[in-house]
């Protein structure tokens, strides 16, 4: 009765700390503190009763090691994976649906090892000790995992692959006659591209190597224009630098920003008034991400109520790739340029494809004016 009573409490705690997670504004946040200060005492807890009640280890010995192991294994050696997965695996927008599961599996292994020396420690009086302890280390900490991973994935995002199909080919723009300039994730120099992916040229060094570095354009009196970045740096702050003179103006459609503070933030939307029933817009709060409203007659269905429009939601948030939407442009077509974490991605609501035209940030998206 009281093992029955323990596991509904604890069922009914797991679920209240879940509502509050999905409430928040930052669940992935609320999800490692949670875990951090509740979940690894409660799961220490667990594994010492089990290691006391099979392998016969004294039970404040096994208590105060297995609740170590746990806090030990989460705050070095889980985050210290995390961190060298977010910085030095090479997520994209084609290949993080696969590498995020592969994360987790590393993440198992390596926490688990890190439990091992305080397993062996408590067994330190068997038999094949050495072999048992690894043994105790993931038998142990399999089921707890796959408790993590269902928490963590609850509080994670991987909307754009549920909402977009994925084109590499980018063919659903190859009818747009434009490109795109940015800074280049590679090199940190400025680079200019088609929207199809095609033609990619360096057209000047700029040596960026902060995330928030962009490119603005500012018109003068005549048809021409000067192509400004700017720049993040620690002793001067934000500075602009002037990369072309003499930008022609006379026969293109630009992303332009008259003040060096605009925010990335901001839509750029090139349709005319007249054509933007199609609604983007920049979640920053509890979804974030890039949230396309479609009204009702885009369906197919004219007349209807607009209540009934549609919404889907472009956003990537897990333990090991997180990509905020910035420097948005809204092309004629109802189509959107947008940086995605330091990529520059196209999307198509139309066919609800989306693909990744480079990888850089800071896009200055140029549409060339048909000549009639």
């Amino acid at each position: 009765m009281i093992k029955t009573s323990s596991a509904v409490l604890f069922t009914v705690g797991v679920l209240f700390l879940f509502g509050v997670v999905q409430l928040s504004n930052h669940r992935l946040l609320w999800a490692g503190i949670i875990h951090l200060i509740l979940f690894n005492a409660a799961i220490g807890i667990g594994e010492g009763m089990l290691l006391r009640a099979k392998y016969r280890v004294r039970r404040k010995t096994a208590l105060r090691f297995m609740i170590a192991s746990n806090y030990f294994a989460m705050s070095i050696g889980g985050l210290g994976i995390v961190w060298l997965i977010r910085n030095y695996v090479p997520f994209n927008l084609y290949s993080a649906w696969k590498l995020v599961p592969v994360s987790y599996l590393a993440v198992f292994i390596i926490t688990a090892l890190f439990k091992f020396p305080f397993v062996l420690r408590c067994m330190r009086r068997r038999s094949r000790r050495v072999s048992r302890a690894l043994k105790v280390s993931f038998s142990f900490h399999a089921p707890t995992y796959i408790f993590l991973i269902i928490w963590y994935a609850a509080a994670s995002d991987i909307s754009v692959y549920m909402e977009a199909s994925l084109d590499q080919t980018l063919t659903f723009v190859s009818h747009i006659p434009g490109f795109c300039y940015f800074i280049s994730a590679e090199d940190g120099d400025i680079h200019r591209r088609n929207i199809d992916g095609s033609a990619l040229h360096n057209v000047a060094p700029l040596n960026s190597s902060d995330r928030d570095d962009r490119l603005i354009v500012r018109s003068d009196s005549t048809a021409h224009g000067i192509l400004y970045a700017i720049k993040h740096q620690e002793r001067d702050g934000i500075i602009e630098i002037p990369i072309i003179s003499n930008f022609t103006l006379s026969r293109t459609v630009l992303r332009t920003e008259r003040l060096p503070r605009s925010t990335p933030k901001q839509i750029i939307d090139l349709r005319d008034v007249s054509d933007r029933e199609l609604k983007y817009h920049i979640h920053q709060e509890r979804y974030k991400g890039l949230e396309i409203t479609f009204p009702f007659d885009f369906l197919g269905f004219e007349g209807g109520p607009k209540l009934n429009a549609e919404k889907i939601r472009l956003s990537l948030h897990t333990p090991f790739a997180s990509w905020r939407v910035s420097n948005v442009t809204v092309l004629p077509g109802n189509q959107a340029v947008f940086q995605f974490g330091r990529q520059i991605c196209v999307f198509d609501p139309a066919s609800r494809r989306l693909g990744l035209i480079a990888k850089g940030q800071g896009p200055l998206v140029m549409i060339v004016r048909s000549s009639s």
